[in-house]
């Protein structure tokens, strides 16, 4: 009986500590874009805050809580004969002037438009960084197998000049040049293999995955891709989310402007009361007043406040309608001529460089060559296939980059 204790204690410290990974499929960025945008905890944090602000023109435009209560009055008199008792009961409700509560519900549909549009920037952050991190994944696997296609070479390279060696036609330093750059591109590919450790670590964070899960990702640059606008105008950096933000923020400003002047109004308290007499007849009243309000430096501060604040808003709206054009502009333009330059890789660079190193390793083999002009071929190619895949990294990136600063990817 105490093993059978003793087995099921064991049972409950095992399984009941331990936590069961699982594995997650992803054959695309927009995949991994709908599944960060389920869990990733930053999106659902922003998530719940606009449905708390979804609550505010209700609270902000209703009436406040109307009191009720009761009184007891004891009236004694010199003279017993007058002794008797009363209690009071009393409804009021207050009532601001017209127009303020509806000034008040406007403020909150400002909060909300702040919120739908803060929510949409995260939307396109998370989405911008699951982006780069799995676009990095990307460069990660072409680099690592540029790298292993020219340690090939690199190999192939080191038997060469090892026959010619051998037969007296080269140098050992040569062939030992060769094994030394042999030696730093598997160094490379250790760097490499850790950095996909991190990227993929990275890419669970920002999916809101548990670290335990595994990933099985089918790595691929999207096939149709294009940039939200193609120009930049006045009404292009309009539609921008940072620029809505700020245009936003000053909304509300104005709108608090408002709600600060009605400081100045009066507001209004409507009472009804029954009076239970004791040895009397019971009375009915009611009452109406008005505050008046006070016309001092505190009322004046706050409007004055508020002022300023609109005023400082509607300056941060021209400062970033001006950031954010410089910045589209910028990378508009790095973006086209990344692009130029991926084609002109393609189309020539690359071409005329395994042309050389083709022609460079037939030369030296008839001893045409030198051994640095072959090397210095392979040296280069690779260099420039690793230029090529970081380029059409760039490009994908800027994509991305771009299209976060829109609510809508629509080219303009």
């Amino acid at each position: 009986m105490n093993k059978q204790i003793i087995w099921s204690w064991l049972v409950v410290l095992i399984f009941g500590t331990v936590s069961f990974a699982s594995e997650l499929s992803i054959s695309s960025v927009e995949d991994a874009i709908q599944i960060g945008l389920q869990s990733n905890p930053e999106f659902q944090a922003q998530l719940n805050m606009l449905r708390s602000k979804e609550m505010l023109p209700k609270k902000l435009g209703s009436l406040s809580d109307p009191n009720i209560g009761v009184r007891l009055n004891g009236t004694p008199a010199k003279n017993s004969d007058y002794l008797f008792d009363q209690k009071r009961y009393f409804v009021n409700q207050s009532f601001p002037y017209l127009g303020e509560l509806g000034r008040k519900k406007r403020l909150g549909e400002k909060e909300i438009d702040l919120a739908k549009i803060d929510l949409e920037l995260t939307r396109k952050h998370v989405s911008l960084m699951i982006q780069k991190v799995y676009f990095g994944l990307i460069l990660n696997q072409e680099l690592t197998e540029i790298t292993k296609k020219n340690n090939q070479i690199l190999e192939n390279i080191i038997n060469i000049a090892d026959i010619k060696y051998q037969s007296g036609k080269t140098l050992q330093a040569n062939v030992l040049k060769a094994k030394v750059s042999k030696g730093k591109l598997e160094e490379q590919l250790l760097q490499l293999s850790h950095q996909k450790v991190q990227s993929t670590e990275e890419l669970k964070k920002w999916l809101g995955i548990s670290v335990n899960d595994s990933l099985n990702l089918t790595l691929q640059y999207p096939e149709k891709e294009a940039a939200a606008i193609t120009t930049i105008n006045q009404e292009v950096v309009a539609e921008t989310l940072m620029v809505q933000k700020a245009q936003a923020m000053k909304d509300k400003a104005d709108q608090m402007v408002s709600v600060e002047k009605d400081r100045y109004l009066p507001n209004f308290m409507a009472q009804v009361e029954y009076w239970d007499n004791a040895g009397m007849d019971n009375q009915y009243g009611g009452q109406i007043s008005m505050s008046i309000p006070w016309f001092n430096g505190k009322n004046d501060a706050s409007v004055k406040a508020a002022e300023a604040l609109s005023s400082s808003k509607d300056q941060l709206r021209k400062n970033s309608i001006n950031a954010i054009s410089q910045r589209l502009t910028t990378m508009l333009s790095d973006l086209k001529t990344t692009q130029a330059k991926i084609q002109l890789y393609e189309t020539d660079i690359l071409k005329n460089a395994e042309l050389s190193l083709s022609s460079f390793q037939k030369a030296f083999e008839v001893d045409k060559a030198s051994f640095l002009d072959y090397f210095e071929s392979e040296k280069t190619l690779y260099a420039l296939e690793m230029q090529h895949a970081k380029l059409v990294n760039k490009k994908h990136v800027l994509h991305a980059q771009i299209n976060a600063f829109f609510a809508k990817g629509e080219e303009k």
